[in-house]
């Protein structure tokens, strides 16, 4: 049957959420965060600024080498990284929309696996290995 709209019952069922009493609606855990909440929308700006320190102080490196007095320097690039790791454990706990329902998903476990599957998971883990450490550059010695 046709309602008055021009939409059948089951396209109207897709539409509209059938209310069903015997179902809850499961409230949003304190520890998950909406996709659009201003925490979020400042905290995704701090990556985003610490990123053009970091190849600021990268070109540095390059084009003047590292020495012991570049120290401060880094400690901007390790703060940068732990940034970034914070950025990865935020995603983890960041609601999603899904593309087929349009519904908002707050399942700690199908957001991991989105993130890990649809997101950017692999991109974020290579950007926070600390290269850094791992090849640390060799201390040119005057003293001889």
């Amino acid at each position: 049957m046709v309602s008055e709209i021009g939409m059948s019952e089951q396209e109207l069922e897709k539409v509209v959420p059938v209310l069903d009493p015997s179902k809850k609606s499961r409230s949003k855990p304190f520890y998950i965060i909406n996709l659009d909440s201003p925490f979020l929308i400042f905290f995704n700006a701090i990556p985003a600024t610490l990123s053009l320190a970091t190849v600021l102080v990268n070109l540095h490196f390059i084009a003047f080498g590292f020495s012991k007095a570049d120290y401060p320097l880094q400690y901007l690039l390790w703060v940068s990284e732990f940034f970034f790791l914070l950025e990865i454990l935020l995603n983890f706990l960041t609601t999603y929309k899904d593309p087929e329902s349009f519904e908002i998903i707050i399942s700690i476990r199908k957001i991991a696996i989105n993130y890990i599957t649809k997101g950017n998971f692999v991109l974020h883990t290579i950007t926070v290995i600390p290269f850094d450490l791992i090849i640390r550059p060799e201390f040119e010695d005057n003293n001889d």
